[in-house]
């Protein structure tokens, strides 16, 4: 008489095949995110392409001035209020552009319009629109110091290209946020403007008149200056919150990335540390760096 047997695993191949399954969890997991994050970063690479192409549609059309950071009617600065006349630099250009999505990066999980849109924002005249809020929260920060530097009166000016030495190397935009969190995390979507390490010197080669007060190095999460530690930008790409560590460190997120657009029209990926060269740190406190090497500064249109 034959006799058939169910076979089954043992406990030991189990907990072998269960052992297997996690190791290569834990090295295709990461791998996979990588591969997303590299997507991401991809797709904002192209939105600063057609971002610098927009920019420079305008300055053609403008007797090849740049964009001001902000226009306003008022007679000093702005009062940040769309239903007065008041623009930023993302509406100015969106003529050319025609896509608000380009202005918001995927690897800014707050790049959506429950977070960007709040009634300060609104503008109400001639037909509701959330414009000045998106504009305002690009996730593309305009390098203004030396780019569309204030005046006395503190208006924004958008330089002609004639002064700038060397377009293909000067920064335009760069990743940005609006603000961070008291875990050390970017929120609130970006930011229209970002400052320099150490503004020398304004885009009509005069002394800076107002500014935003360039890098907070010596902030810590939960200070409300921590969106400021690198001027307002920020590595939203291969990002590590690091806020547990010693602080304030000298840049806690030095392996991030960002995606810049330089004033030329070229598109790369940058560290924090890239964004420093030509400067040279001088201590903990303010104004914490010296442009020891203008050539390299890629901030200033004087190289």
């Amino acid at each position: 008489m034959k006799v058939s047997r169910r076979t089954a695993f043992t406990l030991i191949e189990l907990l072998v095949v269960i052992a297997i399954i996690a190791i290569l969890a834990a090295i295709l997991f990461p791998v996979f995110s990588q591969a997303r994050e590299k997507a991401r970063q991809s797709t904002c690479v192209s939105n600063y392409r057609n971002l610098a192409l927009g920019i420079a549609q305008y300055t053609q059309d403008y007797d090849e001035r740049l964009v001001p950071l902000m226009i306003s009617p008022s007679s000093f600065f702005v009062f940040y209020d769309p239903n007065q006349g008041d623009y930023v630099w993302a509406e100015l250009v969106h003529s050319y552009i025609k896509n608000w999505q380009i202005h918001r990066c995927p690897s800014d999980p707050q790049a959506i319009d429950s977070v960007l849109n709040e009634d300060w924002c609104k503008r109400n005249v001639g037909g509701e629109t959330w414009s000045y809020c998106w504009g305002i929260k690009t996730d593309a920060g305009y390098n203004h110091v030396y780019l569309s530097p204030m005046n006395r009166d503190a208006k924004s000016i958008g330089i002609p290209l004639a002064p700038i030495a060397n377009p293909a190397n000067t920064l335009m935009l760069v990743d940005s946020t609006w603000f961070a969190s008291a875990s050390g995390d970017a929120e609130g979507g970006g930011n229209w403007f970002v400052d320099p390490p150490r503004p020398t010197g304004c885009g009509d080669g005069g002394e800076c008149q107002w500014w935003f007060g360039g890098w907070a190095v010596a902030a810590c999460p939960g200070d409300w200056s921590y969106w400021q530690k690198y001027g307002g930008t920020w590595p939203r790409h291969h990002y590590q919150n690091l806020a547990g560590g010693q602080c304030p460190d000298f840049y806690p997120h030095h392996n991030g990335r960002m995606n810049v657009a330089f004033v030329g029209g070229n598109v790369k990926s940058l560290q924090i540390s890239d964004l420093l060269r030509g400067t040279q740190f001088i201590g903990m406190t303010y104004p914490y760096f010296a442009v020891a090497d203008f050539a390299a500064y890629i901030w200033d249109i004087r190289q």
